[in-house]
């Protein structure tokens, strides 16, 4: 389970499952690690302000999604 969150295991299990991907797939693996790289900090704010601007609240959150 750990190398579907490490991406050099990402990128190789896509090329063996998709071998024909190449520049497309690794675009669009590339797309989904800078979305997560926005949403998941933004989710940590959003939560830390709901629990009135207590930042471990959101970290928190941000463990417990993993």
């Amino acid at each position: 389970m750990l190398k579907w969150k490490m991406w050099p295991g990402t990128i190789s299990i896509f090329a063996q499952k998709c071998p024909m991907g190449g520049t497309a797939m690794f675009a669009f693996l590339a797309l989904a690690g800078d979305l997560g790289g926005t949403v998941g900090p933004s989710m940590v704010v959003s939560f830390s302000g709901m629990a009135g601007g207590n930042l471990k609240i959101g970290l928190l959150f941000a463990l417990y999604s993993l």
